[in-house]
């Protein structure tokens, strides 16, 4: 028999590393392409002389014209504070900080649109089309291993359905 793989959920340098020392793969969320690289560093810190683990992230495939939802979901999860913490690590502070302030004000409605246009861009770019994007950063020469997944029910969907698999090979 085969023993079962454990992978552990990390998002900050710590339990990064934590995941290449201990487990069989290291899962992160919502991870930006452009930290793909610091993720794995961390991850082959923790491993140490071990075998090479996976690391694997999750994408929201939107369907459609889906950047302004992509730039919504970007805006709730860069919020809670976990995910801000990470995304601040990855040095993302700056693009975030009135985003973060328009949220915790409560104006959802203009905190999407008050982060930094080019992370901003980035980041919805790689959630609405990860197959354009991963064709011009592909993650694989960051042993990252792409899933997919829908965004939740209420995220302004009006009741499209992502694809299944979008990026074709993955």
């Amino acid at each position: 028999k085969q023993p079962i793989p454990i992978v552990l959920a990390a998002l900050r340098d710590k339990m990064l590393r934590l995941g290449g020392e201990l487990a069989d793969g290291t899962f992160t969320n919502f991870l930006p392409l452009s930290a793909a690289e610091h993720v794995v560093a961390r991850v082959c810190e923790g491993e140490a002389g071990r075998e090479p683990t996976e690391v694997v992230c999750r994408f929201f495939c939107i369907p459609g014209d889906g950047l302004d939802t992509a730039g919504f979901m970007f805006a709730a999860y860069a919020t809670v504070p976990v995910y801000e913490a990470f995304f601040r690590g990855l040095g993302w502070g700056e693009a975030i900080d009135p985003m973060v302030t328009a949220w915790r004000e409560g104006d959802r409605q203009a905190a999407p649109g008050r982060a930094d246009d080019g992370d901003r861009a980035s980041l919805g770019r790689a959630h609405h089309r990860p197959d354009v994007v991963l064709a011009e950063h592909p993650l694989d020469r960051h042993r990252v291993r792409l899933v997919l997944g829908q965004p939740p029910v209420d995220a302004g969907l009006q009741g499209q359905q992502p694809g299944r698999d979008v990026v074709p090979g993955r």
